[in-house]
């Protein structure tokens, strides 16, 4: 059950990552990140060797995931944005 629900929020965050990349803000991407998901941990977690997301989609289910652990209530172009920003700065992923 465990795994059919994260499969079901990575083709979530894929759909949305897919409609929403054309338009994707990195830089507010930047300042969502900033403002939020650095109060638990730094850039050292996308710089890790041992990162989990090895792919856009994946980047994406785990900003959702981040995002939801918070309880921020993130709209699909915000998640979309935050993973535009951690593949341009860090992850550097081809589309």
């Amino acid at each position: 059950m465990r795994a059919m629900c994260a499969a079901v929020l990575a083709l979530a965050a894929m759909a949305a990552y897919a409609a929403d990349s054309a338009a994707a803000d990195a830089e507010r991407g930047r300042q969502l990140n900033a403002a939020n998901c650095q109060q638990c941990h730094d850039d050292g977690l996308y710089r890790s060797s041992a990162r989990k997301a090895g792919s856009i989609a994946a980047i994406a289910a785990q900003v959702r995931k981040g995002e939801q652990a918070l309880g921020l209530g993130w709209s699909d172009e915000e998640v979309a944005d935050v993973t535009e920003y951690l593949n341009k700065t860090y992850y550097r992923l081809a589309r």
